[in-house]
């Protein structure tokens, strides 16, 4: 019989054996050893331990070491430790199995299909801050959150959605900022707004900027699909700020900016209650009052009714409007895609897109 296979049994069945080979029942070997019948039927049953007591005992009756005994517990607890994590590893598998490959790729910078399965785990659990891929199925990884979604998600989706929050925080700790201040934000939510005209391939830094001086955590990361999150805020009470993570809304110029005021909203109402959750549904009552807040402070809503009183929706009409609210073209035209003023796609060619660079 081989090592490996030696150690794949109880030790409690090679006392069955010897109490056979001496055909001796386990109350007389009970008896005769000072161990408890208790204590031996659990033992040769699988169901407990050799403890050191025992294996004292074992070793007196079988004449050999104590160490004999408790090495044979050892290499057989050793032996199920190597079966568990050989289970693990397949089950963590399983889970990569779930997650878009590009944006394991472009994200987290790992090549599924390079061969070493164990490298990529470890990588993956590395950055989302997780013993084993396996707690990313708990639905209350994060304590004191609410989302807006209506009804129970999928395995599939709570793994995901764990994943890319966990990934959005692991990020925010590299990054230092200010304490937060609502006052300092509210102050620089015009300027923000008139930010939406910039070309934020080369103004995310300065907003980056911006935000750490309020006491913001601005993290931008790509959709990770079916994870169905679109944004996050989350109270950093250590450090006395606010973590905001969106995703990049298909680079969509007038979604990443309405997401992001979405956030600020969230931000500014309950930012040390809990932490929000947004996904591409709208229902509830804070969700729909950060939608509120977002479509406010983009566009003025009194110089958007008069807008949309004149009902003259042509290129050069919207281009004035924004310009006169100091705001994106896009964000006009995604408002009145929304609004139904205007089909969707009607100025696809005005609807500029762009990628987020992070801060160096």
């Amino acid at each position: 019989m081989s090592k490996n296979t030696l150690i794949s049994y109880h030790p409690g069945e090679y006392i069955s054996d010897a109490l056979e080979a001496m055909n001796m029942s386990q109350q007389e070997f009970a008896a005769r050893s000072g161990i408890s019948v208790k204590n031996l039927s659990t033992l040769i049953n699988g169901k407990s331990n050799i403890t050191f007591e025992v294996a004292e005992k074992l070793a007196a009756f079988f004449h050999n070491g104590v160490d004999f005994w408790t090495n044979l517990q050892n290499r057989y607890e050793s032996y199920l430790i190597q079966e568990r994590k050989e289970q693990e590893r397949k089950d963590d598998w399983n889970i990569v199995r779930y997650f878009d490959k590009a944006f394991l790729k472009n994200v987290c910078e790992i090549d599924p299909d390079n061969g070493d399965r164990q490298a990529v785990i470890s990588r993956l659990t590395d950055l989302f801050m997780v013993s084993s891929l396996q707690y990313l199925k708990n639905e209350d990884m994060f304590a004191f959150y609410k989302t807006n979604i209506t009804k129970p998600a999928s395995e599939k989706e709570t793994i995901l959605r764990n994943a890319w929050i966990s990934l959005a925080m692991k990020k925010a700790n590299g990054q230092s900022c200010a304490s937060y201040d609502p006052d300092k934000l509210k102050a620089l939510l015009p300027e923000l707004k008139k930010m939406t005209r910039m070309d934020l391939k080369d103004g995310t830094p300065l907003l980056s900027e911006k935000f750490g001086a309020v006491g913001i955590k601005f993290i931008e990361l790509p959709y990770l699909k079916n994870s169905n999150v679109r944004g996050v805020t989350k109270w950093i009470a250590n450090e006395n700020c606010i973590l905001i993570a969106v995703n990049d809304c298909g680079k969509a110029v007038d979604k990443i900016w309405f997401t992001i005021f979405h956030e600020l909203g969230h931000a500014l109402k309950n930012h040390k209650r809990h932490m929000t959750i947004s996904t591409d549904n709208d229902d509830g009552y804070e969700e729909t009052q950060a939608n509120r807040f977002a479509e406010d402070q983009l566009i003025d809503p009194d110089h958007f009714a008069s807008f949309i009183r004149r009902n003259r929706f042509g290129w050069e009409d919207i281009k004035y409007f924004a310009e006169t609210e100091e705001i994106a073209e896009a964000i006009v035209i995604g408002r009145l895609e929304k609004e139904g003023l205007i089909p969707y796609g009607s100025y696809n060619r005005y609807q500029n897109r762009y990628h987020i660079q992070e801060k160096e």
